[in-house]
């Protein structure tokens, strides 16, 4: 947690930098999980390669779409 601000830095936005991506861009957007896991089993894959950042907007759209996240299986077929 920030103490300046109380804001936390979540494991997504860690995996995000960690991937290579831009510190300031994934603090000013927000961070898509690339994996679809059913929503019953209540987790996210927070890895490097499983996560994005994106504008608001841009998520919004994702998940109305669906079309940049790959199911559950294709990962373990795929060893990710």
């Amino acid at each position: 947690m920030d103490p300046d601000t109380g804001d936390s830095i979540r494991e997504h936005q860690l995996c995000a930098i960690a991937s290579g991506y831009d510190p300031g861009e994934v603090f000013a957007n927000q961070v898509h999980h690339r994996v679809r896991i059913p929503a019953e089993y209540g987790i996210q894959l927070d890895l490097p390669s499983a996560v994005i950042p994106v504008s608001r907007s841009e998520h919004r759209q994702i998940h109305r779409d669906d079309h940049t996240s790959v199911p559950i299986e294709m990962v373990i077929s795929e060893g990710w």
